[in-house]
């Protein structure tokens, strides 16, 4: 049944709310177990047994009013919706009292959110709403009206941390080490500042190897830079939600063009290994060209890290991180990381496993190309999240779908780089073999992603 949920509701002095329910006249009295399987702005599917009834329930809009719709189910589908939750199961006791015709339910909760009670109250109209008084009775035990404020729904202390993190303290640790810094994550920990921690860890190390890729020319260093660049992609992109719009599209689109300025020297990079080991006493010409080009795209690396764009964009993460009035970020990133780091992988490797299975030999290079974007950014959220959860068989399954997918668009771009090799060149028997070649290990890739 689809109807409006018109209530307010009050937070109250906890060992005040425990003497009133003794006293006052209670009609009855529920034991209620109530959990969550989906958390969004605008709708929340909440399962809950009340003494022995199992209700399944949708609600949609927040504040005073909302939309609501609720049906009974049995134990065994709210056991096995159970397992699903979002968050932990919040349990407490509801007594119900009437004062002035008024039907009011007051909460109290159970263990870990023992201390906390709440009293709500429901009418049948918005005008009956807004003319409602508190009874003089009620007053000396409320707090204050938290019908508006979203920290104080259900849903909320379902899948939210209250613990306070010294974001200062752990960047001033993090500053202090050379290398990567190992965050031993607490068990309980608001998403937002997990957010800010490895962005911090993150910046630090791009940094560093940036610094190495300006004063130097190592492929590894220049790689370092790259898989930096990508974990802060990766991350912003998975947490866009909890981001502040305008923020989001300044700091995504920033660094996806730093990135794309990297990608053709990393190309050369790996073709030219790849004839150096397969052809080493031939193709002379095209290996002088692909070196003479990789020489440009060193300089133009180079040039990208002095430039005042490269240095906008680390400003402009530095403040996002540094934020600590968490003016860039929304009421979602008080979700606890553990929760949210499990939806999103789970979501997200779902989404890879079913469009690996759509594609076939035949598919377009630009469908695999889009998997393999998805593919990069489950394997660095898997390993960022590692510490809430037992990954290790997804990574090692992700690792390997990242190599296949990588050496597929590795030959793609050597295709690309011959064929325009040819078309300003005069093409030779040797550089036609040479594209044959590359052409049927590109089609033997593709098989093995799709056998």
């Amino acid at each position: 049944m689809k109807n409006l949920e018109i209530e307010n509701k009050y937070l109250l002095k906890y060992n005040k709310a425990l003497d009133f329910i003794k006293k006052y006249p209670i009609i009855q009295k529920k034991e209620i177990s109530q959990a969550y399987i989906q958390y969004s702005k605008n709708c929340i599917k909440r399962i809950r047994k009340s003494d022995d009834s199992y209700f399944f329930t949708i609600k949609k809009g927040s504040g005073r009013v909302r939309e609501e719709t609720e049906r009974e189910i049995t134990k065994r589908e709210y056991e096995k919706l159970l397992k699903k939750r979002v968050g932990k199961v919040i349990r407490k006791s509801r007594y119900l009292f009437k004062i002035d015709d008024f039907l009011y339910e007051l909460d109290i909760f159970k263990g870990e959110l023992k201390g906390l009670a709440f009293l709500e109250i429901e009418f049948e109209t918005k005008e009956q709403q807004d003319s409602f008084k508190l009874p003089d009775i009620l007053k000396d035990i409320v707090i204050k009206d938290v019908s508006e404020e979203k920290n104080y729904t259900n849903s909320s202390l379902a899948i939210t941390s209250d613990r306070k993190t010294n974001l200062k303290k752990i960047f001033s640790l993090i500053d202090k080490k050379e290398d990567k810094f190992h965050f031993k994550t607490p068990k309980s920990i608001k998403i937002g500042d997990f957010l800010k921690i490895y962005l911090y860890i993150y910046l630090k190390l791009l940094k560093k190897y940036a610094l190495k890729v300006s004063k130097g020319d190592d492929n590894e260093d220049l790689h370092q830079f790259r898989v930096n660049i990508r974990r802060i992609r990766s991350l912003i992109f998975t947490h866009k939600e909890i981001i502040e719009k305008d923020i989001y599209k300044k700091l995504s689109l920033s660094f996806k063009k730093i990135a794309q300025k990297s990608n053709y020297k990393r190309d050369i990079d790996v073709f030219l290994e790849y004839l150096n080991a397969n052809y080493e006493d031939t193709l002379d010409d095209l290996k002088s060209e692909l070196q003479k080009a990789r020489d440009i795209e060193t300089k133009a690396i180079k040039s990208m890290i002095d430039s005042d764009e490269f240095s906008s964009a680390l400003f402009d993460l530095k403040i996002f991180i540094e934020d600590d009035k968490y003016f860039y970020i929304n009421e979602l990133s008080s979700l606890e990381t553990k929760y949210f780091g499990y939806q999103k992988i789970k979501k997200l490797f779902k989404k890879v496993k079913k469009e690996i299975k759509k594609l076939d030999k035949d598919t377009p290079l630009e469908n695999f190309h889009k998997v393999r974007i998805k593919i990069k950014k489950l394997r660095y959220l898997t390993e960022t999240f590692s510490s809430f959860g037992k990954y290790k068989k997804m990574i090692k399954m992700i690792k390997k779908f990242q190599e296949d997918f990588g050496n597929l668009n590795d030959k793609a771009n050597q295709i690309n780089i011959i064929k325009h090799y040819i078309n300003s060149h005069k093409s030779t028997s040797s550089l036609e073999e040479l594209l044959k070649k590359i052409e049927a290990e590109e089609k033997q890739i593709k098989v093995k992603i799709c056998s």
